[in-house]
């Protein structure tokens, strides 16, 4: 897995994360992929809570989306931040976007934290302070403000430390947890499940789980109070190791289907192709569903394939 570290000793602005980026390397060309346009979304809405002028709002906006454009088109798959400091003077909208990071007040009398730097780290940053071992490949200054780190992770496996968020329900019909589910894992959940439980009294009631990513933590816990009756959840962290994965799409007997990859050590371990292609394919061939999935996964193995990146 590629990942980048941001290391901010003397606080992060915009300015100061281009300069790091480019002097690592990373392109800045713009290219809008819709998995990045909505990351960009995200970002420019977190800055709108912030006042500012309208020049600052252009040069703000212009920063945002070239760090996170330059970024994701690089194929960073987690960025995280150590040694956040912030001064002694700074916009409390701004220092808003830092809740949850750990970060370091220091004697500097001046704002050493830009509203375009901390949606940066509000946007793409876990708020976790474990930093998983990595084989540095990339290295980038931007002046004395900002150092950024990239490279891919040592172990054969990565070791994530997530959150764990748990409610139990007892007053909502199953049927919307269909829904629910969807809102969630657009949300960046991880994964879901409902479990059947009793409470006091013996009250039957579902027990909702969800794994998720700390930078998510808010917007998860929005989903679920919009969605269910629940007054309130819980969070627990939790580690998990996680093979290195590629989603590629291959050549079947059916046609084009996606297909995740998992590697140990660089070699090929697990291969599973995604439900919703199988679907369709059995749904328009009017096959079952038990057949196509295996007969893909025959294709796969025999290497009859055309591996797309």
């Amino acid at each position: 897995m590629k990942i980048l570290v941001f290391n901010c000793p003397r606080g992060v602005t915009g300015e100061g994360i281009i300069k790091a980026i480019l002097d690592a390397g990373l392109s800045s060309k713009r290219k809008f992929k819709p998995r990045i346009r909505e990351k960009i979304d995200r970002a420019l809405k977190l800055l709108k809570t912030v006042p500012l002028s309208k020049s600052e709002t252009k040069t703000a906006t212009d920063q945002v989306t070239k760090i996170v454009s330059s970024i994701e088109n690089f194929g960073i798959q987690k960025c995280f931040v150590r040694n956040l400091a912030i001064g002694r003077r700074g916009r409390p909208e701004t220092l808003k976007l830092l809740l949850g990071f750990t970060v370091e007040r220091i004697p500097v009398n001046q704002e050493i934290v830009t509203p375009a730097g901390a949606v940066i780290l509000a946007t793409l940053c876990e708020k976790e302070t474990s930093i998983p071992s990595m084989t540095l490949e990339r290295v980038g200054h931007g002046g004395n403000e900002i150092r950024v780190s990239i490279g891919e992770t040592a172990a054969p496996y990565r070791k994530e430390r997530i959150l764990l968020l748990e409610t139990n329900i007892d007053d909502m019909s199953p049927q919307g947890f269909e829904l629910l589910y969807q809102r969630l894992f657009k949300a960046g959940a991880l994964d879901v499940w409902v479990q059947s439980i009793l409470m006091k009294k013996m009250r039957p009631a579902f027990k909702l789980s969800v794994l998720l990513n700390h930078k998510d933590q808010e917007r998860i816990a929005e989903v679920v109070f919009k969605e269910t009756p629940s007054l309130g959840v819980r969070f627990l962290e939790i580690d998990r190791f996680a093979l290195p994965r590629k989603s590629i799409r291959i050549m079947t007997r059916f046609g084009p289907i996606r297909m995740k990859i998992g590697f140990l050590n660089s070699k090929h371990t697990v291969a599973s192709p995604e439900y919703e292609d199988l679907k369709k394919i059995s749904e328009k061939k009017d096959l079952p569903f038990q057949q196509v999935y295996r007969e893909c996964l025959s294709d796969w193995a025999k290497k009859r394939v055309t591996l797309k990146h």
